[in-house]
Parts: structure tokens; sequence; C-alpha cells
């Protein structure tokens, strides 16, 4: 998110970007879900976070009975993830609670790469093909059937973005 509002305000930068699993604006499914994650972090809630965590990975009604014992697992792995301040994850959660990029997105000059998955719940299909109609040089490929972790992870990545960068 933050590179979208690098790639307008300073176009110096950089001569391409590619944006991964990206959009104009989080869904509203991920910023509950992002805000239960960070709250329970914020306490230090281990379990809480854990089982805001398991609902990325477990989403829907047919999986939920799922993610507690899932989401205790998870918890004791995000431990680390305790270092960080309270206020910095509540900032975090703030910040990505207000993004809304729409405005700022045409003044982006350089050629952009986007990849979308078609269904990623963090940026829906509809705010990504937005957000390529709004960058005047934009390239979007999509990975069907990724969601947002399976795009991010993807393998094809890597090889994406380095043809686009090498085009």
């Amino acid at each position: 998110m933050i590179a979208q509002y690098l790639a307008a305000g300073h176009p110096d930068v950089g001569e391409r970007v590619a944006l991964v699993a990206s959009g104009a604006e989080v869904t509203a499914w991920a910023k509950r879900v992002d805000g239960a994650m960070a709250r329970s972090l914020a306490r230090r809630d281990l379990a809480g976070a854990g089982l805001a965590l398991a609902e990325y990975f477990l989403p829907g009604r047919r999986q939920a009975w799922l993610r507690r014992p899932v989401g205790l697992v998870a918890g004791r792995l995000m431990a680390p993830m305790f270092a960080a301040p309270a206020e910095d994850l509540l900032t975090e959660l703030r910040a990505e609670e207000t993004f809304d990029s729409r405005l700022v997105l045409p003044q982006i000059r350089v050629p952009v790469l986007l990849i979308g998955g078609d269904r990623d719940r963090c940026f829906s299909a509809e705010v990504v093909t937005e957000t390529a109609a709004l960058i005047p040089h934009c390239t979007l490929v999509w990975y069907a059937g990724k969601g947002h972790s399976g795009t991010v992870a993807s393998g094809r990545v890597a090889r994406d973005v380095l043809a686009f960068a090498t085009a």
C-alpha cells in the first residue's frame, strides 16, 4: 500500500513498480480480521491473535470449528510479534482501516505491474480491477484460484516481476 503513494508522490524513486496482492482499498472482511489480530496482539493475547489469523486460512462457516485449535497453535507461533510496541500495532491498524489510494493512483507515471488473486478476501477483484484502471500504465495479472496469502506466496510472483522489470 505504501508503494502506491511512493510511486505517485516520488516518481524519481524507481522506473517501475510491482504491486502484489494489493489494491486501492482493503475489504471490510480484512479490516475486521486484521483489527481483531492487531487488538489481540496489542493486549498480548496470543490465543485471540491466533484465532484471528486462523480465519485467513480457514474462512467461512464450514471451517469455523477448526479455527480455535489451529488458532491456539498459530498464536504461539506469533509470540515473536509481541516485540512490537502495542501502539505501533494499533497505528498500523488505523492506517489500514482508513487506507484509500484512489485519489493518488492517476498520478503514478511509471509502469505498474499489479498481481491479484481472484479469490483474495483482502483486496476484492472489483477493487483490484478498479485500481488497475486508475493507474495510467498498469498491467494487471490474475492468479486464478489464489487468495491473498496464496498470491503472495506463489512461485509465479518472482518470474512475473522479473519479466516485467526486464521488459
